[in-house]
């Protein structure tokens, strides 16, 4: 007889546990709602009686619902209440939120409502003043009843989720240990001899601030026009402060590029903005013109989203070259259309589990379509080895208060580098969650005490830690890589700007 596989019993153990936290939240919410009921001071209408409010703050008066045949409209309905102490009538006002419970055969709705200032005794008059012949009726008097009720369904559904986060990471052990996403499946350890080409980043947060005060002033003074040429000046630092294997790179963009580039996004951008928002609601005279303008605002934006992913990275790559070659990008725009439409059904009808997947798929579609030269680039990677991890890092999300995602951010970047290759040798990356989040917290630190004048050692030290990480793994036959020419325009690197869009995740 075959055993079970171990991964059954961690699933069924989470389930088990699942059920006991909606069984708990369950009897939590019910013992809680049934006193909470029970509080409730019943008064009989038409009656004159006395009560004791021991508690200061709102209050509200609910009528149980009366047979059909004996209702009488709630307008009608009169409360005077006056303090015995002071003799000072306290305001009785209608309902401003509308209020309910049904509890057993009771329904009942709030008609009433005030507030007790000083505690003690008071008297309270109720009557119809519909007809002579008054119909008896029941009230309900409840202290903060809206508060108290939503007290009880969020501490019922924070209860609820910390049992669903035990029961996630118990479901997700097996997963996490099946398939280490940081490992390469059948790879081998490098070698001693293995060729290694590194990455270093030689640039300082001193040289990079002098660039900065000058762009910053620059844009000031020309009412940000020069923004364009401050883009360009920083990223030819960044690329020029860049080494591999003893060779650095250079960026060969112009301001007057993306200038350029920044016109045509505005036109194109800006075209469907004023179709959605104003020219549609104005020729198209129908209730439904806002809702159209919406949905037209929201089609545009997928369809503008690839387009602006392939421009961007077709621009970049275009005009970065290592020792006189040039990258390019290759990719077609009804292919990723496709990845992401398809991708943002599933995200939708998964409730975002799919992220890893559509995130896998975009990072294979960025890479396999580049060029450096005539060599390219590979991925072999699957969103199944992240799902475990990313399913346990967005259970942890609350209870570590957002800590935990460096160390998936770490791992996710680690599984893409480690599956990747460039002329057949493969990158290794050795970035770790503790870098990450050192690295974060430092930057943060250092960006909001100096008031954003730390951002260039912020992006410095990013820059070389990322480059410290990161190895080409492999004897690479560099001589024999040719130039292969692309034309690219900057309309999609000034879209993406509009977005607000990263190209390739991790």
């Amino acid at each position: 007889m075959n055993k079970p596989p171990a991964s059954r019993w961690y699933w069924i153990t989470a389930l088990l546990i699942f059920l006991a936290g909606l069984a708990d939240c369950a009897v939590f919410v019910t013992k809680n709602l049934n006193n909470l009921v029970g509080s409730l001071i019943q008064v009989t209408v038409p009656s004159s009686v006395e009560l004791t409010f021991t508690r200061t703050g709102p209050y509200t008066i609910f009528m149980e619902e009366m047979e059909a045949d004996e209702k009488q409209p709630t307008a009608k309905l009169n409360v005077r209440l006056v303090s015995k102490k002071t003799g000072a009538f306290v305001n009785v006002d209608p309902v401003t939120t509308p209020k309910f419970y049904i509890w057993d055969d009771r329904l009942a709705v709030a008609v009433k409502e005030f507030r007790i200032e000083q505690p003690g005794p008071y008297e309270l008059d109720a009557f119809f003043s519909a007809s002579p012949r008054e119909i008896p009726a029941t009230l309900t008097i409840g202290h903060s009843w809206g508060e108290r009720f939503l007290d009880i369904f969020v501490t019922g559904m924070t209860g609820l989720l910390v049992w669903m986060t035990v029961a996630g990471v118990v479901a997700a052990i097996p997963v996490i240990k099946k398939r280490p996403a940081d490992a390469q499946p059948g790879a081998t350890a490098p070698s001693d001899t293995d060729s290694v080409h590194l990455l270093r980043f030689h640039g300082s947060g001193g040289e990079l601030f002098g660039i900065f005060v000058v762009n910053v002033l620059l844009t000031l003074l020309t009412l940000g026009v020069y923004s364009f040429w401050a883009k360009v000046k920083t990223r030819q630092y960044l690329w020029g402060q860049t080494e591999f294997s003893g060779d650095r790179f250079s960026f060969h963009g112009t301001g007057r590029e993306l200038l350029i580039g920044w016109l045509k996004a505005v036109a194109l951008f800006g075209g469907l903005v004023i179709l959605a928002r104003m020219l549609l609601p104005t020729f198209w005279d129908n209730p439904n013109a806002d809702a159209a303008g919406q949905i037209l605002l929201a089609g545009g934006f997928v369809i503008l989203l690839p387009l602006a992913i392939i421009g961007s990275m077709r621009y970049r790559l275009s005009r970065t070259s290592w020792r006189g070659v040039r990258f390019s990008f290759h990719g077609e725009y009804r292919e990723l259309l496709g990845i992401m439409l398809r991708s943002f059904l599933l995200m939708g009808l998964t409730l975002g589990l799919y992220l890893p997947y559509y995130q896998t798929n975009l990072r294979r579609f960025l890479a396999e379509h580049s060029r450096f030269g005539s060599a390219s680039f590979t991925v072999h990677c699957d969103g199944w080895a992240l799902l475990g991890r990313y399913v346990l890092t967005v259970l942890l999300t609350l209870p570590t208060l957002g800590l935990v995602w460096p160390w998936y951010l770490a791992l996710q970047r680690r599984y893409y580098w480690n599956h990747t290759t460039f002329a057949g040798e493969l990158f290794r990356c050795t970035v770790t969650g503790g870098g990450l989040f050192g690295l974060y917290a430092v930057n943060l630190a250092i960006i909001v005490l100096s008031l954003g004048l730390a951002l260039p050692w912020a992006t410095v030290r990013t820059r070389r830690y990322e480059m410290e990480h990161l190895v080409l793994q492999g004897p690479v036959d560099i001589e024999h890589i040719t130039q292969q020419a692309q034309s690219a325009t900057s309309t999609g690197e000034e879209l993406s700007g509009f977005l607000d869009i990263d190209a390739l995740p991790g």
